[in-house]
């Protein structure tokens, strides 16, 4: 962990990088013939992501050089990559919601790491990334029983409705 927290100071903000330690033995004051953690590893592009990965398998392969331990690891298959935006398909996208009357949009931080698989898919194919506001003022996280409550209000449905209205007018443009 100490490996870990040194290397967060190099790679700033663009890096987030959570632990748990899952097996730690059952003393504090023995050494356990097995231990285990939990590594999550977001970034804000996909190369910064990876880089970051294999800094901390290095890590964890010197810690073993240096306690004689093994260190075994294996990466999750779910990995989340960073939303490329395809500036055409936003551009249609705004112009389209602006069409059915949304000039507010929320048009999300560059830098932000999220975790959805929207980013692996931007890999492969073009996306549009937009998300709307509504007019609710709500300081709740994205996890939070207060956020719940906005999403699932009568107007955070009628913008779902308008925002699908505005995706099939985007492929349609497209098309």
């Amino acid at each position: 962990i100490a490996g870990i927290n040194a290397m967060r100071q190099q790679f700033g903000p663009d890096v987030k990088i959570h632990e748990v330690i899952t097996n730690g033995g059952q003393s504090p004051n023995i050494i356990p013939e097995y231990a285990s953690m939990w590594i999550f590893v977001r970034a804000t592009d996909k190369n910064i992501l990876e880089k970051a990965a294999e800094r901390i398998v290095n890590i964890g392969k010197g810690a073993s050089l240096m306690t004689g331990a093994q260190f075994r690891y294996k990466r999750a298959k779910n990995t989340f990559y960073d939303i490329k935006r395809n500036e055409k398909l936003n551009s249609l996208m705004k112009a389209n919601l602006a069409e059915l009357g949304i000039t507010r949009l929320e048009e999300g931080d560059k830098y932000h790491c999220e975790s959805t698989d929207i980013g692996n898919v931007s890999y492969r194919c073009p996306v549009c990334y937009t998300t709307l506001g509504t007019s609710h003022i709500s300081d709740a996280g994205i996890h939070e029983q207060g956020f719940i409550d906005v999403a699932g209000s009568d107007e955070a449905k009628k913008l779902m409705h308008i925002a699908a209205k505005a995706m099939a007018m985007t492929a349609l443009d497209v098309l």
